[in-house]
């Protein structure tokens, strides 16, 4: 009796959607794709369009350290620096966060990668590229830095040992476990 009702019920529903998803009605007659229905939204499950006709996101952060300054994307930076300039440069934070029992908030750049703690979007000191997201931030972004770093002219990885107190920025690779998790580009309190 139980799947006696239960049948019931499930060809019941089924009756009432499967007319909702016929391509075959008008809404859907002379359009290359079907338009977007409630039920299956824009392509159903499957997405058969050209992969290479798909837009792809090809911006990405470029930061170029030199002994003398530091450019994010061709753009001059300094710390302490402001909001106002990040967002200039990156675009509007997605999320501020407040930092609980403190007066810091966290502004964060999911779609980079890009973190920022400061009681003062007028005076922010550093910048953190989080690269492995199980970094351990109680507020982190969505996505891993995935720019790129160069310092003289030459990859991270190869000249950040060459790097030392006398530049007007910090730049500190920052490992847990033996691995890199993070960098942080920053106001050198030593200038």
């Amino acid at each position: 009796a139980y799947n006696y009702i239960l049948t019931s019920i499930i060809l019941g529903v089924l009756h009432m959607i499967i007319p909702k998803l016929n391509y075959r009605n008008e809404q859907f007659q002379n359009t290359p794709y079907p338009k977007k229905n409630k039920y299956l939204g824009a392509m159903g499950i499957f997405d058969f369009r050209n992969p290479n006709k798909r837009k792809v996101q090809t911006d990405t952060i470029r930061i170029q350290c030199t002994p003398k300054e530091l450019r994010i994307n061709e753009s001059l930076i300094s710390f302490p620096t402001n909001y106002t300039a990040l967002r200039a440069i990156l675009g509007d934070a997605t999320r501020i966060e407040p930092i609980k029992n403190t007066k810091n908030n966290v502004y964060l750049w999911d779609e980079w990668g890009i973190y920022c703690s400061s009681p003062d979007p007028e005076k922010m000191l550093m910048l953190l590229l989080v690269i492995d997201a199980r970094y351990g931030l109680g507020h982190q972004p969505v996505k891993n830095f995935v720019g790129s770093v160069r310092i003289d002219g030459q990859d991270i990885a190869t000249s950040l040992k060459n790097v030392g107190h006398e530049r007007p920025y910090m730049i500190r690779s920052i490992h847990k476990e033996n691995k890199q998790v993070a960098i942080a580009l920053g106001w050198n309190p030593r200038v």
